[in-house]
């Protein structure tokens, strides 16, 4: 806030009416009772710290969770990370013989 002043006078008025006001503000912050005003600071703390750390206890119990079950999946056998990937079973290789005409060629025989 720039304000100029004319003369010595108005800066002396101005002074002395910050003055009064800078008195009256520390009159109103430090009137009270001491143990009443540090207990609801502390009470403003206290429920910050609560509500932080709530939040940050449910995304940590989150994490937990999905840990102890990946783990306990993979001892007992349960749910598998990465299963492995099945395989196809093998073909067997074809006879040309075999099909058509020729179908008792590819039959196993008996043995007495």
């Amino acid at each position: 806030m720039n304000r100029k002043f004319r003369n010595m006078e108005e800066l002396k008025d101005y002074l002395a009416e910050l003055e009064a006001r800078v008195e009256k503000v520390e009159g109103k912050s430090l009137s009270g009772n001491f143990l009443k005003r540090s207990f609801q600071i502390w009470g403003y703390y206290f429920v910050a710290h609560l509500i932080i750390g709530t939040i940050t206890g449910a995304i940590f119990a989150v994490l937990y969770l999905i840990f102890a079950a990946t783990i306990l999946g993979t001892f007992l056998g349960g749910v598998k990370i990465n299963p492995p990937p099945t395989q196809e079973p093998k073909q067997q290789p074809t006879n040309s013989l075999c099909g058509g005409l020729y179908q008792e060629a590819c039959m196993p025989t008996k043995t007495p």
